[in-house]
């Protein structure tokens, strides 16, 4: 078996832990930047394993000459798996107690090099053992794929069921979550699918890994790829930037937040170069007990969400500068507005840090106390209480069960099927029994469809909605049954 590994400065000791382990059991050809050959040689020839050394190229362009020439390299001596020596950091899951995976997010860049030379086996090696993975797609497989041709993003909203979906079986099409509850009496599977909700990935993986088609091409956060157990993968890179909230990418390499799965849709189905991009089953409407109907015009609306946002941005901006006074002023004024607990959560965190750096520790302590308090897996805070030798994990786990159970119970963050008081989905089965659910927040996934409404006009690409009865005004109203029409 032919072999390719990577040789770089932070992984020495693992590389050659590694070749000490296979000395005599695989043709291992070496890759390294250019600062590395001298050492790549050394190695050679203290382990006869290594049969080439590959200078690596710089960038990732697949269609660079230097790119080009190493892929032909690699396809020609027939190498199809790539050993990586990495030593990760640990992240915890955060709908899964006391539980914690390789924080893989950090290198999606070194996966994305390799899979553009041509590898699709991944083996990930550290002392903790060997992880395999098959990659056999990203999202540079499928820039323009699709050029100016129509797609369907199907939402699960109930207003399925007043429409034939039998008419979409031959379009490209693009489902979510549990929309496989409908196959069976649509008569086909999607083209396309997409789990990217931290809660239905983490609390509901087998289910989904039980129920989704094998040759469906499945999109979810590269994240998430030491913790789900698919075939025919195409893991994305997930960026949560709230600071910029929203923001649109028709780009490969990344796929922005949007509080909802569509959303993320919306971002593939451009890079394919779908034109136009139709959306049914988008219902954005939830009716629910102990709130009014969650729609833009609640009491809490989007002109109040984009006010305190651009005040969380104000005072994150006084403090990148380092007016610590104007910081906590404004990062005061956050707390007094907002109900948003991952706003307080970042408030309170901030606060933290500015207390940290001025040398007040003790209110920095509190401040990051009630940062996990709001967030109990907020990484960073916890990282801060641990350089000052303080542990929170006991406290913030025990909230975290405390709060799981209350907030279901007030239905503040999470529902069950049994607070809404109208249909939520088209099949009673996908919200059946105790299935759990981030209460949803279409304000804020309101001002996400308006930036891909912006992006579209922009590209000249149309975004349209045929969802029967739908409360989203971002895009364009069209009868579903037009679309049909010779």
């Amino acid at each position: 078996m032919n072999l390719l590994m990577y040789l770089s400065n932070e992984t020495l000791f693992l590389a050659e832990r590694w070749l000490r382990m296979h000395r005599n059991e695989e043709n291992v050809s070496v890759i390294v930047s250019n600062s590395l050959i001298a050492l790549a040689d050394k190695l050679k020839k203290t382990y006869p394993n290594i049969s080439n050394i590959f200078i690596l190229p710089e960038g990732i362009n697949q269609k660079d000459r230097k790119v080009t020439i190493l892929r032909e390299k690699i396809i020609a001596l027939s190498i199809n798996r790539v050993v990586i020596p990495l030593s990760m950091k640990t992240i915890d899951l955060r709908f899964v107690e006391a539980t914690i995976m390789p924080d893989f997010k950090p290198f999606y860049s070194l996966f994305r090099m390799f899979w553009l030379l041509g590898i699709r086996e991944f083996e990930v090696f550290s002392l903790n053992g060997t992880q395999s993975f098959t990659i056999p797609h990203l999202l540079d497989e499928f820039v323009g794929i699709h050029e100016g041709k129509r797609c369907f993003i199907v939402g699960n909203g109930p207003s399925l069921n007043k429409i034939d979906m039998s008419l979409l079986k031959n379009e490209i099409t693009f489902g979510q979550n549990r929309c496989y509850l409908g196959y069976e009496k649509w008569g086909f599977p999607f083209t396309y699918y997409c789990l990217a909700d931290r809660l239905q990935v983490e609390e509901y993986f087998k289910e989904y890994e039980d129920n989704i088609p094998k040759k469906s091409i499945k999109f979810f956060p590269f994240e998430y790829l030491p913790f789900l157990r698919f075939e025919n993968i195409c893991p994305f890179n997930f960026l949560f930037d709230f600071n910029n909230f929203p923001q649109f990418s028709d780009s490969c390499d990344k796929i922005y937040l949007g509080n909802t799965t569509t959303y993320i849709l919306i971002q593939i189905a451009s890079v394919m170069g779908c034109n136009p991009i139709i959306l049914i089953g988008t219902d954005h409407r939830y009716q629910l007990k102990e709130e009014e109907k969650t729609h833009v015009n609640s009491e809490y609306d989007l002109e109040t969400e984009e006010k305190i946002i651009d005040i969380y941005k104000i005072a994150s901006s006084f403090q990148n500068l380092g007016y610590f006074d104007d910081g906590k002023k404004w990062f005061n004024n956050v707390l007094k507005k907002t109900k948003d607990k991952e706003l307080i959560a970042g408030a309170y965190f901030h606060l933290g840090e500015i207390y940290y750096l001025k040398g007040d520790f003790k209110n920095a302590e509190n401040m990051f106390k009630k940062c996990l308090k709001n967030l109990p897996l907020h990484k960073k805070a916890s990282d801060y209480l641990g350089l000052m030798g303080i542990s929170f994990f006991e406290d913030s786990l025990e909230d975290s069960k405390q709060n799981v159970s209350s907030t279901q119970d007030r239905g503040n963050d999470f529902w069950v099927a049994t607070d809404a008081t109208e249909p939520t989905h088209f099949d009673g089965r996908y919200s059946a029994g105790k299935k759990r659910f981030i209460r949803p927040r279409p304000e804020r996934a309101e001002r996400a469809f308006e930036c891909a409404a912006r992006w579209a006009e922009a590209k000249g690409v149309k975004i349209l909605n045929a969802t029967p009865g739908t409360e989203l005004t971002a895009f364009p109203l069209v009868s579903y049954e037009s679309l049909f029409c010779k």
